[in-house]
């Protein structure tokens, strides 16, 4: 190669990097963009549908509680059909089909797809379905990923953009940047390389700063609110409660893996299927409306707030591993992230709060240990430990809470590596033949 076609070479590369990297920045904003307005849409429907939001409505029933069944009854049936005229292959869709995209699609996602996805999760929370956001984030940032791969000269690095939407989303949802670059890399390319982190830390960054300027993140837990006071001693409550998350954790996979197939099987019409489950839902909700839609989000931050007490935070956390598969089997659409937050939650608040009531012993404040436990239910379910350690030390930026942290995330690997073997998507990618260990 002579020296001119050398330098001519080295410029090419050059262009295509600097095109890379613009194209990840635009992904990281426009994903952004896409979460905030996903987050409007659930707004939306909850302020027109619900007279009362179903955060303020106090547990027990009540006048304000009777029309719950008949809301969702009707939310369902706007599910359904939706989901029957507007969905590819006539079904919702989820984080393991983001997987199956990478591993059989070549990466693609279509945009009716992502946004389909989005759409009707924003109107299944904003009625009251016990779902999670941030898997149809992840939805959109990987069909946004996609789309700008297809109309750009940069067809070769598809599965890098694809990446990076997803990246973006993790990073947007949450405030947390590195951890969207490392949820990227530990969960989609399941490697590490200098010609990929930088696009997807470009995208990541972008989708934090936007995030920020158009407010739709989690807010950070304040550092005072989760400082360990007790080093010796609390090391083995947090191994104890990652112990006690393991096995919370394998049984609410075990139970979406054999329930949500099983209620999709039911000889019932798919565009009345949601309908029908959205009925039960309300009735659940007539008692306890902390378990739906963005009711879920104010119970999680109330329980990390020391604001719920434990007979309350044992009986969501139970009522929450039944109406989160039951959402998704009747056919809502949404994530499981969410819900394992709020699992997660209860469960260490209520950990917490049986050793403050017994144990007659000092301890770090409740809300150490609803981390603790949120952190050793989510990592389980996404396979991805290092991220959930990193995206919660990211929310707290408390050092000594993530070392915390990560012994309750160890624990409860060993429990569920042992119980259930592989991530949550890991298992539902083997049910259709699909092994991602080997690939």
């Amino acid at each position: 190669m002579s020296e001119v076609t050398k330098i001519e070479h080295s410029k090419l590369k050059l262009t295509h990097i600097a095109l890379l990297i613009l194209a990840a920045s635009v992904i990281g904003g426009f994903v952004a963009i896409a979460i905030a307005l996903f987050l409007q849409t659930v707004h939306l429907v909850q302020d027109i549908f619900h007279v009362t939001p179903l955060h303020q409505l106090p547990e027990g029933g009540g006048a304000r509680h009777w029309s719950l069944p008949l809301i969702l009854g009707g939310g369902g049936l706007v599910v359904g059909l939706l989901c029957y005229y507007i969905m590819p292959g006539r079904a919702n869709k989820g984080m393991m089909h983001v997987l199956e995209a990478d591993l059989l699609n070549d990466n693609k996602v279509s945009m009716r797809e992502g946004f389909g996805v989005g759409l009707l999760s924003a109107i299944s929370i904003g009625f009251g379905a016990s779902v999670g956001r941030y898997g149809p984030s992840v939805h959109m940032g990987a069909a946004l990923g996609s789309l700008l791969a297809s109309f750009s000269p940069l067809k070769d690095s598809r599965r890098t953009l694809f990446a990076s939407g997803i990246a973006a989303a993790i990073s947007a949802s949450f405030n947390a940047p590195l951890a969207g670059i490392l949820f990227a890399h530990e969960v989609i390319l399941r490697k590490f390389s200098i010609k990929t982190f930088i696009p997807i830390a470009v995208s990541s960054v972008a989708g934090s700063a936007t995030a920020q300027l158009l407010d739709v993140h989690i807010k950070g837990v304040p550092v005072a609110m989760t400082g360990l006071s007790h080093y010796w001693y609390e090391y083995l409550f947090f191994a104890i409660l990652g112990l006690l998350s393991g096995v919370v954790t394998v049984i609410f996979m075990r139970s979406l893996m054999w329930s949500v197939p099983r209620l999709q099987g039911l000889p019932i019409d798919s565009r009345i299927r949601p309908a029908l489950g959205g009925v039960v839902l309300g009735v659940i909700g007539m008692q306890f409306p902390h378990v739906l839609g963005l009711g879920a989000e104010v119970a999680t931050h109330a329980a990390i707030f020391q604001q719920l007490p434990l007979t309350l935070l044992l009986t969501l956390l139970a009522l929450k591993m039944v109406t989160t598969p039951l959402s998704l089997g009747a056919g809502f659409s949404g994530g499981v992230f969410g819900p394992a937050l709020f699992i997660g939650a209860m469960l260490g608040a209520a950990f917490a709060g049986v050793i403050d009531q017994y144990a007659n012993l000092p301890i770090s404040p409740l809300s150490l240990y609803a981390l603790v436990g949120m952190g050793g239910v989510i990592s389980p379910i996404l396979g991805a430990p290092i991220s959930t350690i990193l995206t919660i030390f990211e929310i707290t930026t408390d050092y000594e809470a993530t070392t915390a942290i990560l012994m309750g995330v160890a624990c409860a690997h060993v429990v569920t590596h042992r119980f259930f073997g592989h991530s949550l998507f890991e298992r539902q990618l083997a049910g259709r033949g699909i092994d991602l260990l080997k690939r």
